[in-house]
């Protein structure tokens, strides 16, 4: 499991092989909106919010494991408002194209070699610059290279009642070069190891 793996394939969106939505999905658990799951609907919405009218992509999506310190290290490369033109006289950028790595740090990462559940709590995220990535204008560039402390914020949330953001997903193969996961609703996410993430 320890080193460095990009996801290369998944059967649901791509964003949520990241702690942050792991752990949205433990918290929803069972709960159901209608005849769907809550934590469906909510990624949904989450995917139309910001990948309508080319508002987002997602680029390289990749974890670094290392078991012996409890940690997690997950990111995943976007970019923002790269197809946000408007036709006038050709093609008039109505938005400036920018983005960035978004980082997001589990700790207390165990695995049960039984089951192969893999648990893990999240514990904070920052946004990085990321080569091949234009560089966010104006005053954004301050909310980079920064730690936000999800933890602490996700404590306080009345419905959280103090908890931490634990999250749980389930090894379903493993060998020296791949890597498949499972969700808690049974979506796959399949890793290749790459030397360095």
């Amino acid at each position: 499991m320890n080193g460095d793996w990009e996801c290369v394939l998944a059967t649901k969106q791509l964003f949520r092989s990241s702690p942050f939505f792991m752990a949205i999905q433990d918290a929803f658990g069972e709960a159901m909106f209608g005849e769907r799951k809550s934590s469906e609907v909510f990624f949904r919405l989450h995917e139309l919010q910001v990948k309508s009218w080319g508002a987002s992509t997602v680029g390289r999506v990749a974890q670094r494991i290392d078991l012996e310190s409890g940690a997690m290290e997950s990111y995943f490369d976007t970019i923002l408002f790269a197809l946000t033109v408007i036709p006038i006289v050709g093609w008039f950028k109505l938005l400036p194209t920018f983005g960035g790595r978004i980082k997001t740090y589990a700790d207390e990462v165990t695995l049960d070699q039984n089951t192969g559940k893999l648990s893990l709590v999240l514990d904070r995220t920052r946004v990085e610059l990321a080569e091949g990535i234009p560089k966010p204008p104006l005053v954004l560039p301050w909310f980079l290279n920064r730690d936000y402390p999800v933890k602490f914020v996700w404590k306080l949330l009345p419905w959280n009642k103090g908890r931490d953001p634990a999250a749980s997903t389930y090894v379903r193969y493993l060998d020296e070069d791949f890597r498949i996961m499972a969700d808690r609703d049974g979506e796959v996410f399949v890793y290749c190891r790459v030397d360095e993430a």
